[in-house]
């Protein structure tokens, strides 16, 4: 978390509220190794996302 509140310069509650958000939209999730929790995309569900909406466009 640190890093990323570093990296985009917004306040750690902003960006705990946003990653809450991706993960219970299943767009991105966690790994916690020890005290560290790393975040990542859920590449096909992005992936998925991009084709539907090309679909509708």
């Amino acid at each position: 978390m640190c890093e990323i509140v570093e990296k985009l310069n917004y306040a750690q509650p902003h960006i705990s509220k946003g990653l809450k958000i991706l993960m219970k939209a299943g767009i991105i999730k966690q790994r916690k190794i020890g005290l560290n929790v790393y975040y990542s995309i859920r590449l096909l569900c992005v992936k998925n996302f991009l084709e539907c909406l090309n679909k509708q466009l």
